[in-house]
């Protein structure tokens, strides 16, 4: 159903956003042609585009006209191209507006649109006629949608926001970046694990060896394999000697009582000699 009560911006999303910064520059009120001097547009485009300001609350007034407070918060986002807050003030400006809020319910409706036939429901919607300037305006109100977060480009249409995401604009530092005061400090502790020396390998080789004994005997014979069977293992248990040297060989056996050297054996054997 036509709305005969909303008018759409009379030029494109683009030279809009002009004629909202050339208002921010001034703190009275003004007339179209002090906009357009400052905005660098005609001042016919300024009137044509005061009427949709006036209706979502960028600007109030008369004849003369000046930027309400959120308008102005708009233009400055602007003007320094501060894109999250450009996002969240044109949420709060158009979100709650009834002309917005049935071309959105369309859209969510339809489950989808693409851009012409949404720019052709928004023109039809607020009850203009076809014209070039009507066709800008319309294509100015599908932009200012995707700004606001209310609709999103989605395999070549237009669909609504998921309504939770869509009601409440979120500033980025709110919205997942925690601020510095609420950064809490999180104490990792780490426990030390003392490093064992290695084992000899002697001792590693001990510890390798697994045993498995299997003992067939009769009742009465137990006690007897039992007693065995401890005299092996503490015989296991005994640190063995390593096998000596060749040298350590050699010394060994000359040290043993009663061995004699090569020499003393063979003057025993042919005294006089």
């Amino acid at each position: 159903m036509a709305d005969d009560e909303f008018r759409l911006p009379g030029s494109s999303y683009d030279e809009l956003i002009k004629i909202i910064m050339g208002y921010g520059h001034f703190d009275t009120d003004v007339t179209p042609a002090d906009v357009g001097g400052i905005a660098g547009v005609h001042e016919t485009q300024v009137s044509r585009n005061n009427a949709f300001l006036v209706a979502v609350g960028v600007v109030e007034g008369g004849r003369r006209k000046v930027i309400s407070a959120l308008g102005r918060n708009l233009a400055l986002a602007l003007q320094h191209n501060v894109l999250e807050d450009v996002s969240k003030y044109w949420h709060h400006l158009v979100a709650a507006n009834s002309f917005f809020q049935k071309v959105l319910a369309a859209v969510r409706i339809r489950r989808g649109m693409d851009a012409s036939t949404l720019q052709a429901h928004v023109a039809y919607s607020a009850g203009q006629k076809k014209s070039p300037a009507v066709v800008a305006g319309a294509a100015a109100v599908v932009q200012i949608m995707v700004v606001a977060g209310l609709l999103r480009e989605e395999d070549g249409k237009y669909v609504a926001m998921d309504e939770g995401s869509a009601s409440t604009p979120t500033p980025i530092e709110e919205a997942g970046v925690p601020d510095q005061a609420t950064l809490t400090t999180t104490t990792v502790t780490r426990t030390a694990t003392p490093v064992l020396p290695l084992p000899s390998t002697a001792s590693a080789a001990a510890l390798a060896i697994q045993l498995q004994l299997r003992v067939d005997c009769k009742v009465d014979e137990l006690d007897a394999i039992a007693v065995k069977l401890r005299n092996l293992i503490r015989t296991l248990s005994e640190p063995s000697e390593p096998n000596p040297t060749p040298a350590e060989a050699q010394r060994r056996t000359t040290e043993e009582p009663g061995a004699t050297s090569a020499a003393e054996e063979s003057a025993t054997r042919h005294p006089g000699e």
